[in-house]
């Protein structure tokens, strides 16, 4: 005869009382994690990860952190501009009294001849002209396209006129 550890029905009991007991950790967990959830919505200042911040206010906070601290602005271009390979004259907009230190501030004869005298920018009219007039233009602005006649206009007016532009 054998003995069997335990009867058919036992382990039927012993399976209902686990199931049921499961269900009833898994309603409870669920119920807890609902009001959580509903306390949370009610009360958002009690949420670890909430973003009470609209994109209205978040946009604020922006303007008025760089208002305050424009000389971070400078320093992106300027780190920008180091994980590119180049140089940027950027550190020359630098206020000294924000503890930014720029590595040498231009003179303004110097920055006069980097916009006029640079041989990357085309030049129109006459190239050895004494009066020189920068032109900052984008290609898909519709008022640099209708300042184009002005410009025919001047150079025709004055010969001596030098035009350069810068994209």
């Amino acid at each position: 005869m054998t003995s069997d550890p335990m009867p058919e029905k036992s382990r039927f009991v012993s399976f209902a009382l686990r199931s049921a007991l499961a269900l009833i950790l898994f309603v409870a967990v669920v119920s807890i994690g609902f009001g959580v959830g509903v306390l949370v919505q009610s009360n958002p200042q009690w949420a670890v990860l909430s973003t009470a911040a609209t994109d209205a206010q978040f946009e604020e906070r922006v303007a008025d952190y760089l208002t305050r601290n424009p000389e971070v602005i400078a320093d992106a271009f300027e780190a920008y501009a180091e994980r590119q390979g180049g140089s940027t004259s950027f550190s020359s907009a630098q206020n000294n009294n924000t503890g930014h230190s720029a590595s040498r501030r231009l003179t303004r004869a110097e920055r006069d001849r980097q916009l006029n005298e640079d041989p990357d920018s085309p030049v129109r009219g006459n190239a050895n002209g004494n009066i020189t007039l920068v032109e900052f233009f984008d290609y898909n602005c519709p008022y640099c396209r209708q300042i184009l006649e002005t410009l025919d206009d001047l150079q025709d007016a004055n010969p001596r006129l030098r035009i350069v532009y810068k994209e």
